[in-house]
C-alpha cells in the first residue's frame, strides 16, 4: 500500500520494516502484499525520492534507472510516482552490476524530465535518496481547427491532431474544434479531418506557437454521387423540345424510381407535367423524363432524392442529386420609346407600333413598346408609329433581329399636329343650357355642356369646322363654320330656342298685385283626358314650399279652374304648378316638362304707433330720441312725439320689439317688447321715460367702497385718452368729506394709461374711518375736444379704520428668557385669530407650538421646552388688515428674545397644557389627570390644591401626574400646583392655573328625572351606612382607621405600612425610610437604594396619591 510519508528517513524506516517483516513469512518470497511494493529482500537496493514537478499539477511519471551512466545502457527497472512526485525503485541483487546507474525521469509529450546519475556503484542492501529529478511543462499553445466543405462550415467532423498527442474532438455547429496544450512546434505538424461522403483532409503546415491561439483550415471534398443526369448542372442552352435522361452507376429498385423521389420544376418551384420512363434492359440504370415543351430562356431544376433505393434496399445517395438548367433563347423581341419629337415628353399612351404596316403593340403611359415572338430573321423590318387625328408618327426601317434577340429600337417619335381650343357656350333666354349635345363634325369630339351651359374641347386640329348643338325640346341650333388657330381658343355662342308647352294660365307667370279671391284658370292647346287634370297634377304652393288646398273645375276638355278653398293671403308668392303627367283625349303624355308659373298677391295696409318720451328726473320731453320697429324708424321732435309707420306682413304683427336709442343726446337705451298691431291699426300713446347717461368710466376706490387706505391716491379710468393740456384740469374734481360739501380737499392731476386714466393725489392724508364724496364733473373732455361726461357725477368711499398695534407681555425681558414659559402679546383691538395664527413666523422652529386666544386679542405661545441659549425671532407680516373691523397692522412686527439655561437654577416645573391650562372647563366632581413634567426634580413631591383640598403625585424620570376631583360647586377656581423638595418639604417652584367647574347641560335632568335620582341616592347612602355599622360592630365597635401600605421588597406583595414582618414571604422588616428619589423602601443605614441606584437623603415618609380636607 502507498503511504504519503513525511520525511524520506520515515519514508526509508517504513520499507525497513516491511521488508523485515516479509522475510518472516512463510517461504520467505510473498510477492507484493501490500499494493506498489515488491517482495523485500535483504541484500536488494533500494533508490527512492521526489520528483519535483515545477508547474505544481498533481500528475504520476515514469522513473527509470539505466545501467551506466551515460543512460543508454540497458533499462534495470522502472516505477511510477505517485500524484505527490514520490518513487521507489527496487532494483535486485542480480541486477546491480558493475557501474554506477542512470536515474531518469522519463519524458511524455507535455512534459519534459531530467536524469540524474549516481557517482558510485550499488551494494546489496543499499537504500539511496535521489535528489535533483525534477520535470517541466513544455511549452504550449491553443490550436483551433476550422473545418468546411464548399465555404460553409462542416459540423460532426472527426479532427485528430498528428503531433504525437493523441488530440481528436469532433467540429461543432460552427465547423470548429479547439485543442489545448498542443505542444510548440518549431516544425510543420499535419491536422486531418474525416466525415462520411468526404475525401480525408489533411493540413500539413500547421505551426503551433506557445502562449498564442493558433489556426487551422482544412476544406473538405464531397465525394461524387453515383448518379448522372442530362442536361449537366450549368446547362444555359438546352432546346425546349427533348427528354431529360437520368443514369445511375448501379442497378436500382424500380419501385423508388418515383415523382415523389424524381422531380422536375420550373424555378423557383413551378410543378411542370412530366412523365418517368425508365430505359429497358438496363437493370433501371437508365431513365427518361418526357414533357411538353419547355419555356424559352427559363431555368428548370431536375432533383432526384436520396430516398431513392438500389436492388439491395440500400440508399446509394447520401444526399438530393440536383441539375439546374436554361432552356434556349426564343424568337426575337424588340422594344423602345416614343416620344415628341424633340423632346423627352412620352406619346400619348396606347400609340399604334406597326411591324411591316401591321399594328403589333401600343405604347405605355411612359411611352414604351415591347413586342415578342418576331420569328423573321436576318432582314430588315420596317417599324413605324402610326399617325392619328393629332399625331404625325415617324419610322425605323434598318431593324434586322436574330433569334433570342432583345433590341431596342431608336429614333421613333410623334409629331403633334397644331391645335387650339374650342369653348361651346349654349344659353336659352338668357339662361345656360345643361345636358346640351355639341358635336364637333370632322373631330372625334362629342361634348355636352355643364351647368355652366359650357362644353369645353381642347387640342382641336386647326382649321375649319361645322358645329352642331342639339337638346330635347329645343329647337336644333344652326350650324357654324368655325375657324380653330393654333394656340387660341374659339369661343361659339349658341341662343337655343325652346319649344314652348302647350299650356296658358291665369293670373299669368310673374303677375303681381292679384287679387286675394282669385280663382287659377288652366288653358290647354289641345284636348287633355280630363281624369288626368287632379289636384295631385295641378296644385298651388304659397312662397313655393305650402300647398293651398282647393277644388278643380273642368269648364270644356281644354280649360279647368283651381278654386281655392279660401282666400290667399295678403302680399305672398304663389306658384301654379302642372305635372308633366296630364294625358291628352289620346292618352299620350303631351308635356315634356312640368310647368309652373309665379304671381304675387296685393299688400296689408299699413299700422302706425305713436306716442311721447320723456326724462325720467324731471319728466321734460327729450328731442332726439331714435324709435325703431322692424324696418320702420323715426326721431323724436321737440315735444318728445314720434311715429312710425309699419308694413305688416301678415294680418296681426304679434312680438314686436319698440326700441328708444337715447346714446346720441345723453340717454340710456330701452325697448318695450311684446307689442301686438293689426294691419290698418294705431297704436297711440306708447309713451316711455330714459335715464340719463352715466359716464362711460371705473375708478379707484369703486363707488361705495369700504376699508380705503387714508394715503389712497384716487384713479379715474376714461375709455379714451383725455384732453391733458385743459387748463381747467384741477377743477375736473372735487373731493369733500360726506356731508361736508363746503370742505374741499384740494390735489394735484396727473394722467397715465396713454392719458386714459386722471390720477388725483390728496394733498394731505385722509380721516381715519371717514365718508368721502369725489364729484366728477362734465368739463372733463377727450382728447379731440368732445365731452367725455354727459353730466356731473359722483362717487363715495369710507376710509379704513384706526391701525392695530402689538404689545408684548410676556417676556418682560428679552434676554434670559425662561425655556419653558409661554410667549404672550396684545393687540390694540380684536383680530381675526385664524388669520393671525396662519401669518405668524417663528425661527427656529419650536416645539409643540401651540396658540392660544384671550378675548380675541390676547394671544398665548405655548411650547415644549426650548434649547438653552437660543435666540428666537417671532413676526407677524405688515399691511395685512387683520382686524375683525378691518384695521391694518401698518409695519411688520417682531419680538426678538434669547433663552437662557434654566439647568443651572433650581428644579423647574412645567404642566402640560394638554391636560390644564388657563381657561380649561370641567364637570363639577370630574376625575382629571394631571399631567406634566419637572426638570432636575425626580423624587420630588407635586402638591396641587384645588378648593382647599390637596392631592400629590411623585416626579419619576422628569415626569409626573396627580389625579384630581374638581370640586362639586361651579365657578371659577384657581389650581396651585407646587413642586416640593422631599428633604425638606418647602416648595421649590409653583405656579397658579385659573380653571371654570360648570355643569354640561343635560335635557334628562328634567324635575322629574332628578328626584328619582336623589331618592335612588338616598337608598345607596343607607345601604353604605348600615354596611359601615355592621363592619364597625364586628371590629369591636370602634372606628375603622385607614392604614397607609407599601411594597415588600423581597416577594412584591402589598404589606401595611406599620408591619415589622411580611405576611407572605416571612422577610423581617427592619428600620426603613422611603427613597427621596424613587419612594422605595430602603433599611434605614442604607446609603444607596437598591432599587434606584440613587443615594438615600435623610429619613423621609413618601406618600400614595390621596386625597385630604384642610382644618
Amino acid at each position: 500500500m502507498r503511504r504519503k510519508m513525511s520525511t524520506p528517513g520515515l519514508f526509508m524506516a517504513l520499507i525497513v520494516t516491511l521488508g523485515t517483516f516479509s522475510l518472516l513469512l512463510p517461504g520467505g518470497d510473498q510477492g507484493n502484499y501490500a499494493t506498489g511494493f515488491p517482495t523485500i529482500r535483504a541484500d536488494d537496493v533500494y533508490l527512492y525520492g521526489i520528483v519535483e514537478n515545477v508547474t505544481g499539477t498533481g500528475e504520476t511519471f515514469i522513473v527509470s534507472v539505466y545501467q551506466n551512466a551515460t543512460a543508454g545502457g540497458n533499462l534495470i527497472n522502472s516505477t511510477s510516482t505517485d500524484t505527490n512526485g514520490y518513487f521507489v525503485v527496487y532494483i535486485s541483487s542480480g541486477q546491480q552490476g558493475g557501474q554506477p546507474p542512470v536515474v531518469r525521469v522519463e519524458s511524455t509529450y507535455l512534459y519534459q524530465g531530467n536524469s540524474v546519475a549516481l557517482n558510485r556503484t550499488l551494494s546489496a542492501g543499499d537504500s539511496v535518496n535521489i535528489t535533483g529529478l525534477r520535470v517541466w511543462k513544455k511549452p504550449t499553445g491553443t490550436l483551433i481547427v476550422n473545418v468546411t466543405a464548399d465555404g460553409q462550415p462542416m459540423e460532426g467532423a472527426i479532427v485528430r491532431v498528428l503531433d504525437g498527442s493523441g488530440y481528436s474532438d469532433i467540429t461543432n455547429s460552427s465547423g470548429q474544434c479547439r485543442f489545448v496544450d498542443v505542444v510548440e512546434s518549431l516544425l510543420p505538424i499535419s491536422v486531418q479531418a474525416e466525415k462520411e461522403h468526404y475525401e480525408v483532409g489533411v493540413n500539413r503546415s500547421v505551426i503551433v506557437r506557445a502562449n498564442t491561439v493558433n489556426y487551422a483550415n482544412i476544406e473538405l471534398v464531397e465525394k461524387p454521387l453515383p448518379v448522372n443526369v442530362v442536361p449537366t448542372n450549368g446547362t444555359t442552352t438546352y432546346p425546349v423540345v427533348g427528354d431529360i435522361y437520368i443514369y445511375f452507376y448501379q442497378d436500382m429498385d424500380a419501385a423508388s424510381l418515383t415523382k415523389e423521389n424524381i422531380t422536375l420544376v420550373k424555378n423557383p418551384d413551378i410543378p411542370v407535367n412530366y412523365s418517368i420512363n425508365i430505359t429497358p434492359n438496363t437493370n433501371n440504370r437508365s431513365l427518361r423524363l418526357t414533357h411538353p415543351p419547355l419555356e424559352y430562356d427559363t431555368w428548370y431544376t431536375v432533383r432526384v432524392s436520396s430516398n431513392v433505393k438500389d436492388l439491395s434496399g440500400g440508399y446509394p445517395l447520401w444526399k438530393d442529386y440536383v441539375s439546374v438548367f436554361k432552356t434556349e433563347k426564343g424568337p426575337a423581341t424588340i422594344y423602345g420609346w416614343v416620344y415628341l419629337k424633340g423632346t423627352s415628353i412620352p406619346a400619348p399612351e396606347g400609340t399604334t407600333i406597326k411591324i411591316n404596316g401591321l399594328p403589333q403593340g401600343t405604347t405605355d403611359e411612359n411611352g414604351y413598346f415591347e413586342i415578342d415572338n418576331i420569328r423573321t430573321y436576318g432582314i430588315p423590318l420596317n417599324v413605324s408609329v402610326d399617325s392619328t387625328y393629332l399625331y404625325i408618327g415617324s419610322f425605323n426601317n434598318s431593324v434586322v433581329v436574330y433569334k433570342g434577340d432583345r433590341i431596342e429600337v431608336k429614333d421613333l417619335w410623334v409629331e403633334k399636329r397644331p391645335t387650339g381650343t374650342v369653348m361651346a357656350v349654349v344659353t336659352s333666354e338668357g339662361e345656360p343650357i345643361e345636358g346640351a349635345e355639341v358635336i364637333l363634325h370632322g373631330t372625334p369630339y362629342v361634348n355636352y355642356t355643364d351647368e355652366r351651359g359650357i362644353a369645353m374641347f381642347y387640342e382641336v386640329v386647326t382649321g375649319t369646322l361645322t358645329i352642331t348643338v342639339e337638346k330635347e325640346h329645343f329647337y336644333t341650333g344652326r350650324n357654324y363654320s368655325v375657324v380653330v388657330r393654333e394656340g387660341e381658343v374659339t369661343q361659339v355662342h349658341f341662343n337655343l330656342v325652346p319649344i314652348p308647352l302647350p299650356i296658358a294660365t291665369s293670373p299669368e307667370d310673374g303677375e303681381d298685385q292679384v287679387p286675394v279671391d282669385t280663382n287659377i284658370t288652366i288653358t290647354f292647346f289641345e284636348d287633355v283626358l280630363i281624369s288626368t287634370v287632379t289636384t295631385s297634377t295641378v296644385k298651388l304652393y304659397e312662397n313655393g314650399v305650402t300647398p293651398v288646398p282647393g277644388t278643380i273645375h273642368a269648364i270644356t276638355s281644354r280649360q279647368v279652374i283651381f278654386d281655392p278653398s279660401g282666400d290667399l293671403k295678403h302680399e305672398t308668392s304663389y306658384t301654379i304648378f302642372i305635372s308633366k303627367d296630364i294625358r291628352n283625349a289620346t292618352g299620350e303624355l303631351f308635356l315634356w316638362k312640368n310647368y309652373q308659373a309665379t304671381f304675387t298677391t296685393v299688400p296689408w295696409p299699413p299700422a302706425y304707433i305713436r306716442g311721447y318720451v320723456k326724462d325720467a328726473e324731471d319728466g321734460e320731453p327729450i328731442a332726439g330720441i331714435v324709435v325703431r320697429c322692424l324696418d320702420s324708424e323715426d326721431t323724436t321732435d321737440d315735444a318728445g312725439f314720434y311715429q312710425l309707420m309699419l308694413r305688416p306682413s301678415e294680418e296681426t304683427m304679434s312680438s314686436l320689439t319698440v326700441e328708444f336709442n337715447g346714446t346720441g343726446v345723453g340717454y340710456t337705451t330701452t325697448t318695450i317688447t311684446d307689442v301686438t298691431l293689426s294691419a290698418g291699426e294705431i297704436l297711440e300713446f306708447l309713451n316711455v321715460t330714459l335715464e340719463k347717461i352715466k359716464g362711460r368710466y371705473t375708478t379707484y376706490p369703486e363707488d361705495g367702497e369700504t376699508l380705503v387706505p387714508v394715503d389712497v391716491i384716487i384713479e379715474v379710468r376714461f375709455d379714451m385718452p383725455l384732453k391733458t393740456d385743459d387748463p381747467n384740469v384741477t377743477e375736473w374734481f372735487a373731493l369733500s368729506p360726506l356731508g361736508h360739501s363746503t370742505v374741499k380737499i384740494g390735489g394735484e392731476v396727473s394722467f397715465k394709461d396713454g392719458d386714459r386714466t386722471a390720477v388725483f393725489t390728496p394733498e394731505e392724508t385722509l380721516s381715519y374711518g371717514t365718508t368721502y364724496r369725489l364729484h366728477i364733473y362734465n368739463t372733463i373732455k377727450y382728447s379731440d375736444g368732445t365731452p367725455a361726461l354727459w353730466w356731473n357725477e359722483s362717487i363715495t368711499f369710507t376710509t379704513e379704520p384706526t391701525p392695530l398695534f402689538v404689545d408684548v407681555i410676556q417676556p418682560e425681558d428679552r434676554t434670559n428668557v425662561s425655556q419653558r414659559d409661554p410667549i404672550v402679546i396684545q393687540f390694540s383691538k380684536e383680530v381675526l385669530t385664524d388669520l393671525v395664527n396662519n401669518s405668524i413666523t417663528i425661527t427656529p422652529q419650536m416645539p409643540n407650538v401651540n396658540f392660544t386666544w384671550s378675548g380675541g386679542r390676547v394671544l398665548t405661545i405655548y411650547h415644549g421646552k426650548l434649547p438653552a441659549y437660543t435666540t428666537y425671532n417671532i413676526s407677524i407680516p405688515g399691511g395685512v388688515r387683520y382686524g375683525k373691523n378691518g384695521a391694518r397692522l401698518l409695519e411688520t412686527w417682531y419680538l426678538t428674545f434669547t433663552t437662557g439655561n434654566e439647568s443651572i437654577y433650581s428644579p423647574k416645573l412645567y404642566p402640560d397644557t394638554a391636560t390644564i391650562r388657563s381657561g380649561s372647563k370641567f364637570t363639577p366632581g370630574e376625575k382629571h389627570v394631571i399631567r406634566g413634567e419637572a426638570e432636575f426634580a425626580d423624587g420630588y413631591r407635586v402638591n396641587i390644591t384645588i378648593a382647599g383640598k390637596y392631592y400629590y403625585g411623585v416626579v419619576q424620570d422628569g415626569k409626573w401626574q396627580v389625579e384630581v376631583s374638581m370640586p362639586t360647586k361651579e365657578g371659577k377656581y384657581s389650581v396651585i400646583i407646587k413642586l416640593e423638595d422631599p428633604r425638606t418639604g418647602q416648595p421649590v417652584d409653583s405656579t397658579t392655573i385659573e380653571i371654570i367647574v360648570k355643569k354640561k347641560e343635560n335635557p334628562l335632568l328634567t324635575t322629574p328625572v332628578i328626584l328619582i335620582l336623589v331618592i335612588i341616592a338616598a337608598l345607596i347612602a343607607l345601604i353604605l351606612y348600615m354596611r359601615a355599622m355592621a363592619k364597625k360592630k364586628m371590629e369591636g365597635g370602634e372606628e375603622v382607621e385607614m392604614v397607609e401600605e407599601f411594597v415588600c421588597p423581597e416577594c412584591g406583595q402589598v404589606v401595611p405600612a406599620d408591619a415589622t414582618k411580611c405576611p407572605h414571604c416571612g422577610a423581617v422588616f427592619e428600620d426603613q425610610v422611603r427613597c427621596a428619589h424613587c419612594g422605595a423602601l430602603v433599611p434605614a443605614d442604607a446609603d444607596i437604594c437598591p432599587k434606584c441606584g440613587e443615594p438615600v437623603a435623610e429619613e423621609m415618609e413618601l406618600e400614595d396619591e390621596y386625597e385630604y380636607e384642610m382644618e
